[in-house]
């Protein structure tokens, strides 16, 4: 598929705009990782997850006032939230590299405890290195690595904090389907004052330390709540350098393999996806409430 038909098939008008003014960097969001086995049960690699590659126990159901998004061992072996998905993350990211031949970031390295003769790898934005570089073609010189985050909100700051001093001023960020609206909204509330402070206050008082100062804002613990104050606004400033736009890797899919939308259709069909959707939009409610990440003792139910 060309740019040309591609942006004219592109759903939003503000995808649309960035999109035609160049592309300066793709971004993946980690998506959990799998274990893949030869036939003889020797094992292969580690990869980005599958669509089929779910997490546990969902038997065991969370609290529906706190969404659990930890990441846990499922029972083929593999660590993911939910229905993974983190494949499609990476063949979406590798399609728009062969239209705009701009670079790469993967992120994440998350310790994960196996068995002791069984260490899963903690190098997340590795797995998916690989995978780009053998499955998908894509060359190592392309590919850049944010190693540090370990969520969703961490990832997403740090990409912010890439963008601005490698001064990528568009950049597209993939995620899935199911994780797009909570995405979008750690992204937009985090790097505007107004809701960082509001409906991102418990975010902000349980991220690691160097975030405060990176950010440049403190904590006051009162009886009731915390309160954020942000000495400075360098950090909304130098978000704004950077147009990051959140984009669904179904949605890039379906534009570039129209067949693809027969295979998202399965899988938004299946007990582990829906049980996902469910579970983010429980996050997207309390993110839009300023409840996100509220110690579980004064949840509102």
């Amino acid at each position: 598929m060309s740019r040309v038909e591609f942006f004219a098939r592109i759903r939003t008008l503000k995808t649309r705009e960035i999109l035609s003014h160049g592309l300066d960097v793709i971004m993946i969001i980690d998506a959990g990782i799998a274990e893949r086995t030869r036939k003889d049960g020797t094992t292969l690699k580690w990869e980005p997850t599958a669509y089929n590659d779910e997490t546990a126990n969902f038997r065991e159901v969370p609290d529906p006032s706190k969404p659990v998004y930890a990441v846990r061992q499922s029972e083929q072996g593999n660590f993911v939230v939910g229905c993974g998905g983190g494949k499609a993350r990476a063949i979406a990211a590798a399609n728009l590299y062969h239209s705009y031949h701009v670079p790469i970031v993967t992120t994440s390295k998350y310790p994960l405890k196996g068995e002791p003769d069984h260490q899963p790898p903690d190098e997340h934005w590795k797995v998916y290195q690989d995978y780009l570089r053998d499955i998908q073609h894509i060359p190592s010189s392309d590919l850049i690595a944010e190693e540090e985050s370990t969520t969703t909100i961490t990832g997403i700051l740090n990409l912010v904090f890439m963008a601005y001093k490698m001064r990528w001023r568009h950049a597209v960020v993939i995620v899935n389907d199911f994780h797009l609206p909570r995405t979008r909204r750690f992204y937009e509330y985090l790097t505007h004052e107004g809701t960082a402070t509001t409906l991102c206050k418990y975010i902000l008082a349980t991220l690691p330390k160097e975030y405060r100062f990176r950010m440049d804002y403190k904590v006051n613990e009162t009886a009731d709540e915390p309160e954020i104050v942000f000495a400075s606004e360098s950090f909304f400033h130098f978000a704004r350098q950077s147009d990051m736009i959140v984009m669904s890797a179904e949605d890039i899919l379906t534009q570039y393999q129209p067949a693809y939308a027969k295979v998202l259709k399965n899988v938004q069909d299946s007990y582990a996806y829906q049980q996902r959707v469910a579970m983010e939009q429980c996050g997207v409610d309390q993110l839009d409430a300023g409840l996100y990440m509220k110690p579980r003792t004064t949840i509102l139910h």
